[in-house]
């Protein structure tokens, strides 16, 4: 037999190569959904910004030639009646 010592101090035991994972972490939801909201709102933010922009000038577009047929009324009932 051999006059080693059983264990030998330089070579690791399994417990300090193989450590067990941590476990698991509780999800945040509302963080998560914070989170995403946000993203999402960066991501779409010229998208909504471009829509709105084009939905104004349609609806100037459109209260205009209202105006401008209210006026022209306006002014043919007065010049009929004149």
């Amino acid at each position: 037999m051999s006059n080693s010592p059983p264990f030998d101090a330089g070579i690791p035991v399994l417990t300090e190569v193989f450590q067990e994972p941590p476990a698991a972490a509780q999800v945040d939801w509302e963080a998560l959904e914070r989170r995403l909201f946000e993203h999402l709102m960066e991501n779409l933010h010229g998208q909504i910004e471009s829509a709105v922009e084009r939905a104004m000038q349609q609806a100037m577009g459109e209260i205009r030639q209202g105006v401008r047929a209210a006026v022209r009324e306006i002014i043919a009932r007065e010049v009929g009646h004149g």
